[in-house]
């Protein structure tokens, strides 16, 4: 089907300083709909991310919107990391001008030939298109490593064997992964500054504890971090570990050895992972108007990858505003963005308006 879409200019804004979640976003952007008989809303788009109005195929804007939600959420994303990743690099730049070389930071990522600066961009989505139609029409063992890598399964949970369907979906899970990776790169980053507090204190002869900064770094990590090191350094777990969790958990409360999208779906509601509990923060149902199981299963469980991403970064937040002393000392600090988002409202005109 080909409708006749026109876009209507439309802003939200977004302050990351501030608690930010996928349902809280949609809501916001949902409850904002043009409510004129003129128009009927298909969808919406963020250009700036490449997204626009779709036109032809099937239409589901309840669908459509979340997903374009979870776009913009991983946008926020990027927004809220990347300076908490210059700061830690600062730090560790800072450190190293004193007691010397700490930490060569790797910036390539695992998959792709891609790096840091790439996970930072507004177009890797659509690099990542790219790519991935290529080798899914024409290596496609290379994809089902590449994703192996990165603890994606391949096979849709619908078991369509259909590239409309399952590009877009494996480009989604790789996107969200690449976050994991991430986490990893700035846990071996905190491990060097700590070290590089041990030498600061001893070169600059600081008194004993508790005065020297590395035992306020230390002191920091254990009230904050301790309980989480873990996900750091595995960047969280794998969709596919997401995955064999939720069915696993399904399973024993349903009593079957077999369980299908819509048991799921069902079943996620009460489905919880250690320290991090509910990972996901979307309401029930996932989608009042179309009943499509395995597609919401797809969709939240890159969503579920995203939030846990979103949780571990808040915590990263808290602990460096408990080590403003050290930020300070070498004349850093955190300033984390407040987005003015310009997007579109995508919409037909209905006849005889």
């Amino acid at each position: 089907m080909t409708l006749n879409v026109v876009s209507l200019p439309a802003t939200t804004t977004i302050d990351l300083n501030k608690a930010f979640t996928m349902q809280g976003m949609f809501d916001t952007v949902y409850g904002s709909l043009p409510n004129d008989p003129k128009y009927t809303v298909t969808g919406i788009s963020f250009e700036f991310l490449g997204m626009s109005c779709k036109s032809s195929g099937v239409f589901d804007t309840y669908a459509d919107i979340k997903e374009a939600i979870s776009r913009l959420y991983n946008y926020c994303m990027k927004s809220y990391l990347e300076p908490i990743w210059k700061l830690l690099n600062a730090l560790l730049k800072a450190l190293e001008a004193v007691v010397g070389s700490l930490l060569n930071v790797d910036l390539s990522l695992p998959v792709l030939n891609l790096t840091v600066s790439d996970l930072f961009s507004d177009d890797l989505y659509e690099k990542l298109i790219v790519s991935v139609t290529n080798l899914y029409n024409t290596a496609i063992d290379d994809l089902k490593h590449l994703l192996n890598l990165l603890g994606i399964p391949f096979q849709p949970f619908s078991g369509v064997d259909s590239p409309p369907v399952d590009i877009p979906t494996i480009c989604k899970n790789i996107l969200v992964s690449l976050w994991g990776s991430l986490i990893q790169k700035i846990k071996s980053i905190l491990d060097a500054i700590k070290l590089g507090l041990t030498a600061y204190d001893y070169i600059t002869e600081q008194p004993s504890p508790p005065f020297t900064w590395s035992t306020i770094w230390n002191s920091a990590v254990n009230a904050i971090l301790e309980e989480v090191l873990f996900l750091f350094e595995t960047g969280g777990p794998t969709v596919q570990e997401i995955l064999d969790a939720l069915i696993a958990a399904c399973k024993a409360a349903l009593n079957k050895t077999v369980v299908t999208a819509e048991d799921l779906i069902n079943y996620v509601k009460n489905f919880r992972l250690p320290i991090i509990g509910k990972p996901f923060d979307w309401l029930f149902p996932l989608n009042p108007h179309v009943d499509f199981p395995w597609k919401d299963i797809n969709q939240l469980l890159a969503d579920m990858k995203l939030f846990i991403a979103n949780f571990l970064a808040g915590i990263l937040a808290e602990f460096i505003k408990a080590i403003d002393a050290i930020l300070s000392l070498f004349g850093l600090s955190l300033a984390i963005p407040v987005l003015r988002i310009s997007y579109s409202v995508c919409a037909t005109i209905n006849e005889g308006q």
